[in-house]
C-alpha cells in the first residue's frame, strides 16, 4: 500500500498486507526517499515475477519491493514525474506515460502536464525515450495489449482514462506501437480501467476526481471496441477485475452495492454488500489477492481519511476450480465465457462468435480455472469458416492453439506474444456446418496435445510445457460464426 494522506498529510509509509495473518506491517522506507509530499502522484507496478516498483513521484527515483526479502531494495535515479500511467513490459522494464513535472498543493503544477513515455530497466537504471503520446495525460492507466490475433506486430502499450493539462477526461485510448515508435489514438470513453480475460480492456465510471458517470466502453487488441452498456453513475470508486472474470465497480457514490460487468451478456448487475460495508467509501485502493479476494483500504469516510480495511470476496470460483461449465445463452453469471470484444457477440436464442478477418478473428475465454494441463469440451455449431479451441492462454489469443477447418487438416500451434509457432498436422476435418452441434474435445496432459471430434481422434503430438491460463474456443476466417451452445474445463 503506498501513497494517500491521513489527516495531517501526505502519508511516506508504505506498508504491505500479510493475508495469513489479517494484519498490514510498515516497510523500512530508504531515508533519501523521505519527504513531505509522502508518495504523492507515484506509480505502483506489478512485475511478472511478483516483485512490485514504486516508481517517481516528488522524489526523482524508483525502488523496488521484494516479497522474498520482505522489504524496499535501494533507490535508484528515475526523473521527476508524477501522476503517471505506468506498465511492466517484463521483469526489469517498467514504461512509464504522461503525467507532469511538478507539484503544487498535492496536484500536478499548471503548465507542468507531460505528454512523453520512458522505459526505465529496474537492474541498471538506463532510460530510453519513448514516443510521444497525442496529448498531456494525467492520472491514467496503462496495459499490455494481448498479441495481435494473426501473429503479427510488436509490444503494444495502451494507455487510457486520466485528464488533460486543462484536468477535462479523455475519452481516447492511445496505442503505444513498441517495435514502430508510434503512437495512435482511437476514440473510447474516460474512466476507470479493468483488464478483461479475453484480452480487451474495460474503460468505465469516472476518472479520479471527475464528476460521476455510468458510461462503459471496452477497447480490444488492434485498436478496436466499442460503447457497452452503461451502469449506476460512480464517482471516486475503483474498478477491479474479478477471477470469474468479471470486472467489478465498488465504492463511490454508492457503498451499500457492487456493480459487476459480465463481459458474455455485455451486461452490469447490481449486488448488495453483505457484511460492514462502511456508511460511505470514497477514493478507495483496492488490489486483488492470490486468493480471489479483493482488499479494499482507506478512502474517506464521514469523519475525513480512514484507517479502515475491508475483505471483498464475490463468489468461490477461481484460478485454482477444479471445473467450470459455461452455457453462454442462459446469462448465467458466473463463470463467464469472456469474449475478445463483448461488444461483437451476437447475442439473443443463440451466442455467437464472429470473424471479420483472416485466421483467429474471434475468441472468448472460460474464466475462473487456469492451469496448463486439463480438458475442454466445446459444444458448438459452425455457420461457416472454422473453428479454434485454445488451452492455457495467459490472456487473448494466446497458449495452445488447435484449428479446425472443413476440407482442411486439424493443425495444432503455440502463440506466444506475436510469435505463431506451428507444431503438428492431423487428419481432415469433415464438414461442420450445419444445425447439427459438434463435440470438440482439446485434452493438454504436460507436452501432450490431443484434439477430437465427436469422439474420434483428429491430432495428436506434443508441445513445449506451457504456464497455466485460460481454456476457450475461437472463430476462424473472415466471416466465420460459431455458436457456442455449451463449453466446459476440468482439470
Amino acid at each position: 500500500m503506498v501513497g494517500g494522506a491521513d489527516a495531517d498529510g501526505p502519508v511516506m509509509v508504505v506498508e504491505r498486507y500479510d493475508a495469513g495473518r489479517g494484519a498490514f506491517e510498515a516497510l523500512a522506507t530508504p531515508s533519501a526517499l523521505v519527504n513531505p509530499e509522502g508518495w504523492t502522484g507515484a506509480a505502483a507496478v506489478a512485475l511478472p515475477d511478483g516483485r512490485v516498483a514504486i516508481v517517481g513521484g516528488p522524489r526523482p527515483a524508483y525502488v523496488v519491493y521484494d516479497p522474498a526479502l520482505g522489504a524496499l531494495g535501494p533507490p535508484g535515479l528515475f526523473e521527476l514525474r508524477l501522476f503517471h500511467a505506468a506498465v511492466a513490459l517484463d521483469a526489469d522494464r517498467v514504461l512509464v506515460a504522461g503525467g507532469c513535472s511538478a507539484l503544487v498543493a498535492g496536484a500536478c503544477a499548471p503548465g507542468a502536464a507531460l505528454r512523453s513515455t520512458r522505459v526505465i530497466d529496474l537492474r541498471t537504471g538506463e532510460l530510453a525515450i519513448g514516443p510521444n503520446l497525442a496529448v498531456a495525460r494525467i492520472g491514467a492507466t496503462a496495459w499490455l495489449e494481448p498479441a495481435a490475433a494473426d501473429g503479427t506486430g510488436g509490444v503494444v502499450v495502451a494507455v487510457a482514462g486520466g485528464v488533460d493539462a486543462a484536468g477535462a477526461p479523455l475519452a481516447t485510448v492511445e496505442r503505444i506501437d513498441l517495435a514502430t515508435g508510434t503512437v495512435d489514438a482511437v476514440a473510447a470513453a474516460p474512466g476507470q480501467v479493468a483488464p478483461l480475460d479475453g484480452g480487451g480492456a474495460l474503460i468505465a465510471l469516472a476518472p479520479t476526481g471527475a464528476a460521476a458517470s455510468g458510461a462503459a466502453y471496452v477497447a480490444t487488441p488492434g485498436g478496436g471496441g466499442g460503447a457497452t452498456a452503461t451502469t449506476t453513475a460512480r464517482a471516486d470508486a475503483v474498478l477491479v477485475t474479478l477471477e470469474d472474470g468479471r470486472a467489478v465497480a465498488l465504492g463511490g457514490d454508492d457503498a451499500t452495492t457492487a456493480s459487476s460487468y459480465l463481459g458474455m451478456t455485455a451486461r452490469w448487475r447490481e449486488d448488495d454488500l453483505a457484511g460492514q460495508p462502511p456508511a460511505t467509501w470514497r477514493d478507495v485502493g483496492a488490489a486483488r489477492l492470490a486468493d480471489g479476494t479483493v482488499l479494499v483500504v482507506g478512502g474517506v469516510d464521514g469523519d475525513g481519511p480512514s484507517a479502515g480495511a475491508w475483505l471483498y470476496r464475490a463468489g468461490l470460483l477461481g484460478t485454482w476450480s477444479a471445473e467450470a461449465t459455461v452455457t453462454p445463452s442462459a446469462g448465467q453469471r458466473v463463470p463467464q465465457l469472456s469474449p475478445w470484444d463483448p461488444t461483437a457477440v451476437d447475442r439473443g436464442a443463440a451466442w455467437i462468435l464472429r470473424s471479420t478477418t483472416a485466421g483467429l478473428g474471434a475468441w472468448a475465454l472460460v474464466s475462473g480455472p487456469r492451469s496448463s494441463s486439463g480438458r475442454l469440451t466445446a459444444v458448438v455449431r459452425l455457420g461457416a469458416g472454422g473453428v479454434a479451441v485454445i488451452a492455457a492462454s495467459p490472456r487473448g489469443a494466446a497458449g495452445v492453439i488447435a484449428a479446425l477447418v472443413p476440407g482442411a487438416a486439424a493443425t495444432v500451434a503455440t502463440r506466444d506474444d506475436a510469435i505463431e509457432t506451428p507444431r503438428c498436422a492431423g487428419a481432415v476435418v469433415p464438414p461442420l456446418a450445419g444445425s447439427a452441434p459438434s463435440t470438440i474435445v482439446l485434452e493438454v496432459d504436460d507436452d501432450l496435445v490431443v484434439v477430437r471430434l465427436a469422439g474420434a481422434e483428429l491430432v495428436r503430438c506434443t508441445v513445449p510445457a506451457r504456464p497455466p491460463g485460460l481454456w476457450g474456443v475461437g472463430a476462424l476466417g473472415d466471416g466465420a460464426a460459431v455458436t457456442v451452445d455449451t463449453i466446459s474445463f476440468e482439470r
